[in-house]
């Protein structure tokens, strides 16, 4: 990306990794409040306020003109988002969901996020290859939103929200065993 926006901007690279460094910064700050967020407010609703950040993110990007507005983009509101959306997020679901074996639990979800990442970044690459950065950039902001809609209506804060007792949680325990 950062050749692609070098080619395209005629800006130096300086410039972009300022943003980026504004991001990784934000995502290390965001990252332990995250936690707290979520049991404050709900993992849904966290979850919904971060896929939301990162969708107009990266969304408003691709209509950029000047460094200043890739600070915003990419190193604030994606920064936030991705903050808000850290490796936290697993453990957060494993502490409310499951009782027994969480560690396998974080585990599966590590796993996925990085089988996420082995499968995204190569298509991602080809979109970089084959189109334009902003195609790229786009595909990225339209998975995001596409997350939304079934975040809002499946995702759950804990299981007394779909009437699972602490003695239900008990018994699904035996699914990892």
């Amino acid at each position: 990306m950062i050749t692609s926006w070098e080619g395209f901007f005629g800006w130096n690279r300086a410039a972009i990794s300022f943003a980026l460094a504004i991001n990784l910064f934000l995502y290390g700050f965001y990252a332990p409040f995250a936690a707290v967020l979520m049991q404050s407010y709900g993992i849904r609703r966290i979850t919904t306020l971060a896929l939301l950040l990162l969708a107009a993110g990266t969304g408003l990007s691709t209509w950029m003109n000047a460094p200043w507005e890739m600070d915003l983009y990419w190193g604030i509101i994606v920064g936030i988002g991705s903050g808000l959306l850290s490796t936290v997020f697993g453990t957060v679901v494993t502490e409310c969901w499951f009782v027994k074996h969480r560690g396998m639990v974080i585990g599966i979800m590590c796993t996925a996020g990085s089988m996420g990442q082995l499968v995204i970044l190569p298509i991602f690459s080809w979109l970089l290859h084959i189109y334009d950065w902003q195609i790229a950039v786009r595909a990225i902001s339209i998975t995001i939103m596409a997350f939304i809609a079934p975040v809002l209506i499946f995702m759950r804060n804990q299981p007394g929200d779909i009437g699972i007792d602490g003695l239900w949680r008990r018994r699904l325990a035996w699914c990892f065993r």
